[in-house]
Formats: C-alpha cells, structure tokens, sequence
C-alpha cells in the first residue's frame, strides 16, 4: 500500500481531508491514524518523504528552514513506541456511549501480553483538537489491575478511571479526540 499526498484525499472512516490544505497539526493527526489503521490490518507501514522536484519539503517531519521537529515527527514518535511490538485483535467486542461521530475502536495484543485498544472519531481532523465526552466498555475475562491511556497526539500518558462490573471493563469520563488514543489494560 503506497499513501501518497498527505495533504490531499477525502478517504471515508480515516477522517482525511477533502480540502487541499491542512497544516502541519492536521498532518500529525493523519499520520497517527494512517499507523494505527496499518498495524490493525496486519500491513507493514512506512512514512516516507521526498524532495519534491523544486528541492522543497513542506510536507516533512523535519522544518526544512532551521531543521526543528514538525508536528509529524514527535506524533510518529510517539505512535512507533506505543504500538510498534502489537499483532492484531480481529474482532473486539466493546460498547461504546458518547458523541463522536463514528467512533473507531480496534484493539491489539502487545508481545508481553497485555491488550492495548486505539479509539477516535471518525471525523474530518482540522489544525483545532476535536473532543467528545464518552464512556467506552470491554468485556474481560479477570479484572485489570491498571488501566492507562496514552495520548498519541501530545505523547501523555495518564491513569484512567475506569470500573470493572460482571466482567465488564468501562472507562468513564474518556475522552475521544480526532486523533488516536490509546488504552492499555494490565
């Protein structure tokens, strides 16, 4: 699979946009879903980046001016350490209750163990951070002894509230964002 113009496209489920221009946050957001999306569906991913023929890079990782990180480049960081040794979990059964617009929520199994669950909403990203109130339901075989979530945009990782009843993990107060964010349980 070859993803090409990443400031172009109109892709439906993967919230690209249909505008010829989104910035370098918009891009960030892309690049976390284009890598959750392919480690999910098993296909080995790469982001590459090329001088375009007039020698420019405004697309980058790398700001071609003074050489500092892009937005993409500390999201691409983040996204590799959190779900780079992660094989796929085909069917997830979940419940899911709040606003986002078509709420994705695809889980993966990491090398040690764990479980590790991406959710976001299905909505077209902009440069501003889309954020809806929701409440997200696994059902478990025992009950977890920590539960985190790691924020793939902004690289924060946090504790979460959550309550464990008849078999069911349920994360209250989460908050769903345009953007993948990620959910381990212990």
């Amino acid at each position: 699979v070859w993803e090409d113009e990443w400031n172009t496209g109109g892709v439906a489920g993967m919230g690209f946009s249909t505008k010829s221009d989104i910035g370098e946050y918009g891009c960030a957001k892309y690049l976390l879903r284009f890598y959750a999306y392919g480690a999910w569906l098993n296909v080995p991913t790469a982001w590459w980046s090329l001088y375009t023929m007039n020698n420019n890079c405004d697309w980058g990782i790398i700001d071609p001016h003074d050489f500092s990180f892009r937005p993409m480049a500390y999201a691409l960081q983040n996204v590799c350490s959190v779900l780079s040794d992660v094989e796929p979990i085909e069917s997830l059964s979940y419940k899911y209750d709040g606003t986002a617009p078509g709420p994705i929520v695809v889980g993966f199994k990491k090398d040690d163990g764990d479980t590790v669950v991406a959710v976001w909403a299905a909505d077209l990203h902009t440069e501003q951070v889309k954020s809806y109130p929701s409440a997200l339901s696994f059902k478990l075989n025992s009950r977890p002894s920590r539960v985190t979530l790691t924020d793939l945009y902004w690289g924060i990782s946090q504790p979460a509230v959550w309550s464990y009843k008849n078999g069911m993990l349920t994360l209250h107060g989460l908050v769903v964002h345009d953007y993948p964010v990620v959910i381990r349980y212990y």
